[in-house]
């Protein structure tokens, strides 16, 4: 009993030290780099939450749907890449797998809703229009 026990709160911190070793960054510190051409803001919620808000300028890459998966490398890897959710943990596991392909400058944003809740942030709704290739990330802001 007391084997499992040690084994469970192991393997728990385990899991969480490989999370925690992803950059975290505030909606506050975000923020600052909205205009930035040193960084992209990367949704990865599912096409509805998007459309019920979002990052203006943000690239939507759903983490469930597989599309962050299968379509990883067309992001900029000399670009900070601001990951975001709704919960935190689709970002969290998105900003992980992006440094399990070699991105360095990775940051999990969490919260979408701490962002919205800013004073001025630029955030709207409607449909996501992707940019012809994220390469054109900056025609499209």
């Amino acid at each position: 009993m007391v084997g499992k026990f040690i084994l469970t709160c192991l393997s728990y911190l385990l899991f969480n030290a490989e999370l925690s070793a992803v950059q975290s960054i505030t909606a506050q510190q975000a923020l600052a780099y909205v205009n930035s051409p040193d960084a992209i803001f990367l949704d990865v919620r599912e096409p509805a939450e998007y459309e019920n808000g979002h990052i203006v300028g943000s690239i939507l890459m759903p983490w469930f749907g597989g599309v962050l998966q299968e379509r990883w490398n067309e992001l900029p890897v000399d670009k900070l890449i601001i990951v975001y959710c709704s919960a935190g943990s689709r970002s969290a596991s998105a900003a992980s797998f992006l440094e399990s392909k070699g991105f360095t400058r990775v940051a999990n944003m969490g919260r979408y809703s701490s962002f919205a809740a800013l004073p001025n942030a630029p955030v709207e709704t409607g449909p996501y229009q992707e940019p012809s290739a994220v390469s054109d990330w900056e025609l499209y802001k």
